[in-house]
């Protein structure tokens, strides 16, 4: 299912390259390395202390915060893609 919905998503933005996407709901971070594969920068949180602990994912364009997405929101100054 990941996969279709991913695949709807990055046809919709594939504009955005470059810009900054924001993942409420990081997870594993399967959506975040898509946009990060499709060149977009993704500022992500998950409120799992151990989601953050054991990410996988190394690529500077990530910026990953535990906490809930409410309050990563009002912590962001950068413009994103929500």
């Amino acid at each position: 299912m990941i996969d279709s919905i991913m695949n709807i998503l990055i046809q919709e933005i594939s504009p955005l390259k470059g810009k900054t996407v924001f993942d409420g709901t990081f997870g594993a971070g399967g959506y975040s390395k898509r946009f990060l594969e499709k060149g977009m920068s993704v500022t992500a949180c998950d409120r799992d202390p151990e989601v953050i602990k054991n990410n996988s994912i190394k690529d500077s364009k990530l910026k990953l915060f535990e906490g809930s997405y409410a309050d990563i929101i009002k912590q962001t100054k950068k413009k994103m893609i929500l």
